[in-house]
């Protein structure tokens, strides 16, 4: 809880700048997710002290990151997703891509695979991925679930 204020900063954030959001995380929220399955990166910029994006992660497969949907189909392996760059300050334009470097080095020191989905109008990261990476390999127990990345 020592980053509690970060945390609360990015609540903030997203409560401003997507208000239709229904089902957004809110600082209980969080904790909630942080009490069970979950954990949160935190990315800051060299610019600021305040934090400019989250990645959430998971070592099962999860919706709402709070309960276990079911097992990864392997050993040494994370669920990740849940990004989310603030949008109320003035950033670099390749913000979204350094938060996913920088949660990719910290990623693969601690895990051998890594599994996740994106909502198909979420093109941003989808295109920041599979530059990274190439393009995605489909898994039979996330698509059993009816998610498109």
């Amino acid at each position: 809880w020592d980053d509690i204020d970060d945390i609360k900063f990015i609540c903030d954030s997203i409560e401003k700048m997507l208000p239709d959001w229904k089902d957004k995380p809110t600082l209980d929220v969080v904790r909630n997710r942080l009490s069970t399955i979950s954990g949160v990166f935190l990315f800051f910029h060299k610019n600021w002290e305040t934090p400019i994006g989250w990645f959430w992660f998971s070592d099962v497969f999860t919706y709402d990151w709070i309960h276990k949907t079911h097992d990864l189909p392997n050993k040494d392996a994370c669920y990740v997703g849940g990004t989310y760059i603030t949008k109320n300050q003035e950033l670099p334009p390749t913000s979204g891509f350094q938060l996913y470097l920088q949660f990719f080095n910290y990623f693969f020191t601690r895990w051998e695979w890594g599994f996740g989905y994106m909502e198909y109008w979420n093109q941003a990261p989808i295109k920041i991925v599979k530059k990274i990476f190439g393009p995605p390999e489909e898994f039979e127990f996330i698509k059993e679930y009816n998610r498109k990345y």
